[in-house]
């Protein structure tokens, strides 16, 4: 049953940004984050508006990955919502 909630939600999610998203490509900003000494390096899309734009922590699900998963950063950033991943400690 969890494992079919996270499916659903996931392709809610797909759903609405296909729906909703705009065809221009977004250049996020690359961010340091430092956790005790160690440096998480990540990428922030910023969505374009006025007044307070809801953020998404996204977590790809595995390490060392530095492009857009699914490009839902992408995505979520066209449909009004800042964006933010980065890479889990311990990885580049």
């Amino acid at each position: 049953m969890n494992n079919t909630l996270k499916t659903l939600s996931a392709l809610l999610v797909l759903l609405f940004c296909t729906i909703s998203g705009h065809n221009q490509t977004i250049t996020p900003a690359s961010i340091n984050i430092e956790r005790d000494g160690i440096e998480l390096k990540g990428k922030l899309y910023l969505s374009e508006g006025a007044g307070y734009m809801p953020t998404v922590i996204l977590l790809p699900g595995f390490p060392d990955n530095e492009t857009d998963v699914l490009g839902l950063g992408n995505k979520l950033c066209q449909s009004g919502f800042n964006t933010l991943t980065f890479n889990y400690s311990g990885t580049l």
